[in-house]
């Protein structure tokens, strides 16, 4: 077989990491109305602290808000159900955070990455309910306003972990329920 000739380990064991946040969240759904069923949902994560230590012996440095770790990412959406019909509309926030790789603005600011929203909608009819098959197609768009990732100092130009280069995407969708 062989001498071992050397041992690529690139893990790093991380001494300390502290990391603190509060996630909210909530649903509400409207009674039923003789215009159909409203639901509402909303969400947001908000990270507070978020700090690594190299080893024992060196200093505690906070990540928060730097190189792809945004403080903050939410959601929101309306549903709306009707008896043939159902819609929906979806937005989705991530926070500004600072880029370390970009240079400093004249007064030695660093760049910072804008936050980001973008929103998703769909319609959908369900039809056909004959000999207990029903059909239900659902027409729909992501990236609503064909929102562009906030500009990075990235080899994409944007963090490819945390935002989608996906401009205005439409799709259908066809569900046959026997």
């Amino acid at each position: 077989v062989g001498a071992v000739d050397y041992v690529r380990d690139t893990y790093i064991n991380i001494a300390r990491r502290k990391v603190s946040g509060i996630d909210f969240g909530m649903a509400y759904k409207l009674p039923d109305t003789r215009f159909g069923d409203f639901s509402f949902k909303a969400a947001y994560a908000r990270m507070n602290t978020f700090e690594q230590q190299r080893d024992a012996d060196s200093p505690a440095i906070s990540d928060l808000e730097m190189n792809g770790l945004p403080k903050g990412r939410g959601i929101a959406s309306v549903y709306w159900k009707g008896r043939q019909m159902d819609a929906g509309l979806r937005g989705n926030y991530i926070s500004g955070f600072y880029d370390t790789s970009a240079p400093w603005d004249d007064n030695g600011n660093m760049f910072r990455v804008e936050s980001w929203l973008t929103f998703n909608a769909f319609v959908g009819f369900r039809f056909g309910e004959e000999d207990g098959v029903q059909n239900y197609l659902r027409l729909g768009v992501n990236n609503l306003f064909d929102e562009d990732p906030p500009f990075a100092d990235e080899n994409r130009s944007f963090y490819e972990s945390v935002h989608d280069p996906r401009g205005r995407f439409l799709y259908a969708e066809w569900r046959v329920q026997m």
